[in-house]
């Protein structure tokens, strides 16, 4: 399934501020189940952006304005293939044991507290269950014993916050989910991302998170408490890491003593393969459509296709 993803971050300074650097990870992943078949990203007042992978795997896009602004529209567009069935991603050598180990302590978003030790206290017997089994429990124990409330947490909320108030949203399931999978000694991870739901032909959605265990005989399998239910292909990935703060939608800084805002808007809708042609005229340039023809973009290459996006920027940037 094809879908169309934009994400619309803006920036309002109550006077104006200078030297903002900010970053963001809002580029999907391409991985076994899903292909970036187009990205693109602007910045306006017009900036260039620079892109790296970080320690997790995720693509990190940075923005630095040095002059004088009052307002910052940061907007990233893409279209994502996703497969059906759950997804799995397998780690070999040394890089595996390494990411493994960092997913079974805890982080700071994942604190084994007393009152999280206590509750924990109700899985032992779990502990020696098959993954996908223990998964399950798990989710299922969360999505009824929780109240889903936006009002009940914030972004840097704890998972005591959630076990004191028995409510909160999809970051704060995802913490308590990841913390007693790592207690019970399976390596637990914080994916973020967006979910489609067909309720809708097309949607404004909020940012997701669910939660990825490793399996020794199929790799990284995907479910979400928050909808007690597996990840699937209307689940869109952007980046993996231990917690939230390893994965934050957009962080940075700015000098000045202004009063910053800031309002997102996300769009996501399935889109009919036809469409994909018209989608690449609109986020590409004549000239980049004649170096990168759509036929490519159909079928891109998972790694080769990003080189080329970037490429194509930088060679406009350089016209200008």
């Amino acid at each position: 399934m094809l879908f169309e993803l934009k994400h619309e971050t803006l920036f309002e300074y109550s006077e104006p501020v200078t030297d903002s650097m900010m970053e963001f990870r809002l580029t999907p992943k391409t991985d076994a189940k899903q292909k970036v078949i187009i990205h693109q990203s602007r910045v306006v007042p017009a900036r260039s952006t620079r892109r790296y992978l970080d320690g997790w795997g995720n693509t990190v896009t940075t923005v630095n304005i040095p002059f004088s602004h009052q307002k910052v529209e940061v907007v990233f567009e893409s279209v994502v293939e996703c497969d059906e069935g759950s997804r799995t991603e397998n780690e070999q050598g040394s890089a595996r044991d390494l990411a493994l180990y960092d997913f079974k302590q805890p982080s700071r978003l994942v604190e084994w507290t007393p009152l999280f030790r206590e509750f924990v206290q109700d899985f032992e017997s779990i502990r020696d269950h098959p993954t996908r089994e223990l998964a399950e429990k798990l989710s299922e124990a969360i999505h009824t014993g929780f109240r889903y409330d936006t009002k009940a947490t914030t972004a840097s909320s704890t998972i005591d916050d959630l076990l004191r108030g028995r409510a909160g949203v999809c970051q704060d399931f995802s913490h308590l989910m990841i913390g007693v999978a790592r207690w019970l000694g399976v390596p637990a991870r914080y994916v973020s991302g967006y979910v489609y739901s067909d309720r809708y032909q097309e949607q404004t959605v909020a940012s997701h998170a669910w939660v990825e265990l490793f399996d020794e005989s199929s790799g990284w399998i995907g479910i979400d408490p928050t909808h007690n239910d597996w990840v699937r292909e209307s689940h869109l990935r952007l980046g993996v890491g231990r917690d939230y703060q390893d994965v934050s939608p957009n962080r940075g800084l700015y000098r000045g003593s202004a009063q910053e805002s800031v309002e997102v808007r996300v769009f996501l809708r399935p889109i009919d393969p036809v469409e994909l042609e018209q989608s690449t005229k609109r986020l590409f340039t004549s000239a980049q459509l004649t170096a990168y023809a759509t036929r490519q973009f159909r079928k891109p290459a998972p790694v080769s296709i990003l080189q080329a996006i970037t490429a194509a920027q930088q060679q406009q940037q350089q016209q200008q």
